[in-house]
């Protein structure tokens, strides 16, 4: 995918940089991991969510679980 398929927005003083099929709807949260949103495809009107991973090598529990979530997805 390239640079020009994707556009940016700040939510939650992060800024998320996404595919431009989707649009940002609300900001649903932060957590250990991150900050999280709901956004919207523009084609299809699918709802997701988005998140948005930051901090986690600060901890190596922290890079753990956030695998473990991964793998679960």
């Amino acid at each position: 995918m390239s640079n020009a398929s994707r556009h940016s927005f700040t939510a939650l003083n992060t800024t998320f940089v996404v595919d431009a099929n989707y649009t940002f709807v609300k900001e649903l949260g932060t957590g250990a991991y991150g900050a999280v949103v709901a956004a919207k495809h523009r084609v299809t009107g699918q709802g997701i969510a988005i998140k948005r991973i930051s901090s986690i090598s600060s901890k190596k529990i922290l890079t753990k679980r956030c695998l473990r979530e991964l793998k679960s997805v």
